[in-house]
């Protein structure tokens, strides 16, 4: 499968863990008819360190949450 979508000029100054998450929900988002149904886990894999910003315990900012 594949997505292209381009980010909005307010989108594109996030800090690039922001960005990335962004960019995981909206292909969740896009596929959900295809993921709702499945049978086994999903998992998403990356090679992008800067998400590893996420397993930090902290307080999420409003483009977080």
């Amino acid at each position: 499968m594949f997505l292209s979508k381009s980010l909005s000029a307010v989108k594109c100054d996030y800090k690039i863990h922001n960005m990335e998450m962004l960019i995981i929900i909206q292909v969740l988002e896009e596929w959900y008819h295809y993921l709702k149904g499945a049978q086994h886990p999903i998992e998403i894999w990356t090679n992008h360190k800067n998400l590893k910003y996420f397993c930090i315990s902290q307080k999420p900012n409003h483009h977080q949450a």
